[in-house]
């Protein structure tokens, strides 16, 4: 109506009076805090109102304000029994209201901006079609967003609990085969020292038929680099 982004303290203003003019209407009970209180409260830039304050301008402009929610696709329509002929929108984005005009053309000023029309008449209802079309849009890219975003953590889910089923499985199954030469290899360390396995000390070389041998040793020693030998 305005054609101007700067209107946000004036239309403050407007609800503001016209709250503290009629503190019967406007009790505590209807704002949900004392009225002197609400006054202060909605001049803050700070804040932002909602229902009560649209059908406020609505009476003031004596207009029709069509409100689009973004989140669910709803309208609703502010004054729409008070058969005022012209009738503006603003798109509710879950935080504050944003105007929503039609452009004469795509590279046409925002000064020439339509930003009321007569929602009754055949160019009305078209805008109104063609603003539902939009909110639609909206929300398609918004589910497509989320869809992709719950496939993503099904796939990493999925994958975790792959994950852990093969740990499992590897627990269950004990550990992995020996190489046979290895194998054979231990076996006859093992013999050769009577059933023992043959330690050698890194740091001094003494042979150890055991890990008992080898603990004694470091106890005694302090060494404790050893390392299994190959009997000859």
């Amino acid at each position: 109506m305005h054609h101007s982004t700067n209107r946000a303290p004036f239309l403050r203003q407007v609800v503001s009076r016209e709250v503290s003019g009629d503190p019967q209407k406007y009790s505590p009970v209807f704002l949900g805090m004392e009225n002197a209180a609400y006054c202060n409260w909605i001049t803050n830039p700070a804040h932002w109102g909602g229902g009560i304050e649209l059908s406020i301008l609505a009476a003031h402009y004596r207009r029709e304000i069509a409100a689009w929610n973004l989140a669910t696709g709803a309208l609703h329509v502010f004054g729409e029994e008070e058969g005022y002929t012209k009738q503006v929108m603003v798109i509710y984005n879950g935080v504050h209201y944003d105007a929503l005009a039609v452009a004469a053309s795509p590279r046409a000023d925002q000064e020439d901006d339509a930003t009321e029309y007569n929602p009754r008449t055949r160019r009305g209802k078209m805008i109104l079609a063609a603003a539902q079309q939009l909110v639609k849009m909206h929300l398609k890219g918004k589910t497509t967003h989320h869809e992709q975003q719950q496939q993503k953590k099904q796939e990493e889910k999925a994958a975790a609990k792959a994950a852990k089923s093969g740990k499992a499985k590897a627990a269950a199954n004990g550990p992995a085969a020996a190489d046979p030469a290895a194998a054979s290899s231990t076996a006859g360390n093992a013999d050769a020292a009577g059933g023992q396995q043959l330690l050698g000390c890194g740091s001094c070389g003494e042979q150890l038929h055991g890990m008992a041998a080898a603990k004694a040793h470091a106890a005694a020693t302090g060494h404790t680099d050893f390392e299994e030998l190959v009997a000859a």
